[in-house]
């Protein structure tokens, strides 16, 4: 894949795996460096994400502690509807196509191919289908477990008694998180897969699935470590602020601080999985180059 404009390539073998201090570096330069594009890629993110985050906060305003009306509780219902609905298309939807899009600019400063910000909107556009379809996917995959825990648990509480189906089920989701997580990570390369190769969600979670094996531990370092840390900044800053719980410049600020952090954290795991995902690609990755070359091998 060609991209225009241009990004200086960062070592002499393109694709070959980064150090851990290696690939933070390349990742955070890369933002910086493609400022102006990360903004414009998360905007959309950041933009619903306050919204949402505005509206499901401001909902514990409506309702009076001392007397709640038929109005009041319609009020409530709707807002709680409505940043469910703004959440859901922000995470489902809009997250992945932009991921997408940032995971661009990330292997291309480890290829060294040349960037544009219209060739990765056209680009991300091209393949946000697929790239919904895998996250999707993933999230079935992850889901399997704990609703069939949940199904023995629900059983186990209709034959026995409900506190012993709560224990189970306690107990099972903590058991399957950590392999679920595993999972996650072995598969979080499916998106950039999409987007460089041509591929469909399937093909997409098996390659991520065989780029991942081995270098478990380098890519939650490199592609969960700092996103994940200032998701947890950010919604503790967003919790409250010196106005007051209840004041409306406390959700104001609460909703500028937790777009601002998820379009900072958005920026930064997209890269990441873009230098990832090219570190362990060294090859040419585009669906017609591996065809042919198992047909030569054949």
């Amino acid at each position: 894949m060609t991209l225009e404009s241009s990004v200086s390539k960062p070592n002499d073998r393109p694709g070959s795996q980064l150090s851990f201090v290696g690939a933070i570096a390349l990742t955070l330069r890369t933002c910086v460096g493609n400022l102006r594009a990360c903004v414009l890629l998360t905007a959309t993110v950041a933009v619903l994400s306050g919204v949402g985050n505005a509206v499901w906060r401001s909902a514990s305003l409506i309702t009076d502690e001392t007397s709640v009306s038929a109005d009041e509780v319609r009020l409530l219902f709707f807002a709680v509807v409505a940043a469910l609905a703004v959440f859901a298309i922000v995470y489902i939807f809009v997250i992945p196509a932009t991921v997408g899009a940032l995971s661009l600019l990330g292997s291309a400063a480890v290829y060294g191919d040349a960037v544009s910000l219209r060739g990765i909107v056209r680009q991300s556009f091209d393949r946000a289908l697929e790239s919904v379809g895998a996250f999707l996917v993933t999230i079935l995959i992850l889901l399997a477990a704990p609703v069939v825990i949940g199904l023995f648990a629900l059983a186990v509480a209709y034959g026995l008694e409900p506190e012993s189906g709560f224990g189970v089920l306690i107990f099972a989701l903590s058991v399957v998180t950590l392999p679920g997580f595993y999972v996650f990570v072995r598969l979080s390369l499916a998106v950039p897969v999409v987007m460089r190769e041509d591929v469909g969600p399937i093909d997409a979670l098996r390659r991520s699935w065989d780029l991942v094996r081995g270098k478990w531990w380098w890519v939650v370092t490199v592609g969960f470590l700092i996103p994940l840390g200032l998701g947890v900044v950010t919604r503790l800053l967003s919790v409250g602020s010196i106005f007051g719980p209840d004041s409306s410049a406390d959700f104001l600020i609460g909703a500028v601080v937790s777009a601002v952090g998820l379009a900072i954290a958005v920026s930064i795991y997209g890269v990441a999985s873009g230098v990832i995902y090219a570190s362990l690609a060294p090859e040419d990755t585009s669906a017609e180059a591996r065809r042919a070359a198992a047909s030569d091998r054949i």
